[in-house]
């Protein structure tokens, strides 16, 4: 894919997912946990009784990003408990991304991918909706369901971990978030950040 249609496919992918939110009544908020399974079971049986609550990220072994209606969210930040969780903080986005309330999006970036043309890359690329290396026969589909999808980036770093086993990590953009869930994921590794400019020529 070259560097115009990259834009092209981000321009139209972020435009219809922000359609796809407005006027939801819906947000995101991230839930700090010490057990992970009982707050997924947790999670579960809230849907079961009808509260639709999904979980759009998978950050680390202590913490996912769960997204729903904002009254079910500033309900549960205030009950913990009823997720088995220690924290639920409320984030500051437009939408509940990374969930059904965004799947009208799909349809748009499908369009789009359509007229597009990628090659095959020169190193693997894991995938946010699997947590697998790129397999280019699938990967427009697979850029699709992202949108509607868990982002599994937990899974992505131990898959890399334990098949690549890299010396040295890096958070390359604005801020360190992605730095430190990694920190907790492979604590024993190394891990740079590339957030401004004066930090890409501290490696030179």
């Amino acid at each position: 894919m070259s560097f115009k249609d990259a834009l092209k496919v981000i321009s139209v992918r972020g435009e219809a997912m922000q359609k796809a939110v407005e006027k939801s009544n819906t947000s995101m908020a991230a839930v700090l946990t010490s057990d992970m399974s009982s707050t997924i079971s947790s999670i579960q049986k809230l849907n079961e009784q009808g509260i639709d609550i999904n979980i759009s990220n998978y950050n680390d072994a202590s913490q996912i990003v769960i997204s729903g209606l904002i009254e079910d969210l500033d309900y549960l930040k205030s009950n913990p408990k009823d997720l088995d969780a220690k924290r639920v903080i409320p984030l500051d986005v437009a939408g509940a991304f990374h969930s059904p309330t965004v799947t009208p999006a799909k349809n748009a970036l499908e369009t789009v991918l359509n007229d597009i043309e990628i090659n095959t890359g020169t190193f693997d690329v894991y995938l946010n909706v699997n947590a697998k290396p790129v397999e280019i026969s699938s990967l427009k589909q697979c850029l699709v369901d992202q949108i509607d999808n868990s982002v599994r980036f937990y899974n992505q770093i131990i898959n890399i971990q334990n098949a690549i086993n890299p010396d040295y990590w890096y958070h390359i953009g604005p801020g360190s978030v992605t730095a430190g869930m990694v920190k907790k994921s492979i604590s024993s590794k190394e891990i740079g950040v590339l957030n401004s400019l004066n930090s890409i020529n501290e490696l030179n």
